[in-house]
């Protein structure tokens, strides 16, 4: 924690920084949706972290609530969210930013608050020490205790990957636009993958369709999405392989089964998630539709 008066005279920003046992996609569900935040953080009505977004809350202790007004300005999926933070009725603007630095299984979470001197001093309540005990308490407890209480070190997977001979980059654009994704997963895209947008993919030779939200996307890097009901999340992963390949992991947890249901859910996912990364492949590699999706399930006479 710093608490340093800057060299220019103005006060420097408050900054914390904690070692949070959680991977990185995990601390950034937590500080970017709605309703995990609720437990840990504030009540907020709606959340999104979209530059230009603007939200509000009430918060403080029964006496006084005071209106929050924030607006984002920053967003870096998975790494960095920087929003203002401002009190409906008083002078001062400050900025909030979030910064995860992923360390394997762990995240280092750096915070920094800056503005604070531009509040009212003769309020004591908006004072500086306030806000450092504050956010102690927010960072240090309140959502290291709820990524401690809802982690799950080994939830049961569906695990699957492929050697693509392709540039990261190339791979990573075939699942996020659903116009080439058709040539070997889906039949129907409603849309481009983006962070918190609603899609819609549909398998019309079976009448299927699926919600899919993405939650983190690093171009040429990974895919964090959610689908199905109830919810299950899948995670795509591009690693650049000796020259221009690249290999392809995709990994898929949540399943709300148990026993023999459980490892029936397991096995159909890993399969499928095999089907697709085969016809990825062959799309890829060599331009050939092998139609392995409607294939594996043909109609019966």
């Amino acid at each position: 924690m710093k608490n340093a008066q800057s060299a220019g005279g103005r006060e420097a920003p408050f900054v914390i920084e904690r070692i949070l046992n959680a991977p990185a996609e995990k601390v950034w569900q937590a500080i970017t949706d709605k309703d995990q935040m609720k437990q840990w953080y504030f009540d907020l009505e709606v959340f999104r972290p979209e530059a230009g977004f603007e939200f509000s809350f009430y918060a403080g202790p029964d006496e006084k609530q005071w209106l929050h007004e924030c607006k984002v300005l920053e967003v870096i999926p998975g790494k960095k969210l920087k929003y203002s933070w401002r009190y409906a009725g008083y002078e001062g603007v400050s900025f909030v930013t979030w910064e995860l630095f992923a360390d394997g299984n762990k995240t280092r979470l750096k915070l920094t608050h800056e503005g604070l001197d531009t509040f009212p001093a003769d309020v004591p309540e908006l004072g500086k020490e306030n806000f450092a005990i504050g956010w102690q308490q927010i960072i240090g407890a309140s959502l290291k205790n709820y990524l401690e209480a809802t982690a799950d070190s080994n939830p049961p997977c569906a695990e699957a990957q492929m050697l693509i001979r392709k540039p990261a980059a190339q791979v990573f654009e075939a699942f996020v636009d659903p116009g080439i994704t058709a040539n070997f997963w889906f039949t129907k895209g409603s849309g481009r993958l983006e962070v918190n947008k609603n899609v819609t993919w549909e398998w019309e030779m079976y009448g299927v369709s699926a919600r899919v939200v993405a939650k983190v996307i690093l171009p040429g890097e990974k895919i964090l999405f959610e689908w199905n009901e109830p919810a299950r999340m899948v995670e795509f992963t591009f690693k650049p392989y000796k020259g221009d390949a690249t290999l392809v992991k995709v990994t898929e947890w949540g399943f709300d089964k148990q026993g023999d249901e459980l490892i029936a859910a397991i096995r159909d996912s890993t399969g499928g998630f095999t089907t697709v990364l085969d016809g990825l492949k062959a799309f890829l590699e060599h331009g050939i539709h092998l139609n392995l999706i409607a294939d594996k399930f043909p109609p019966q006479k």
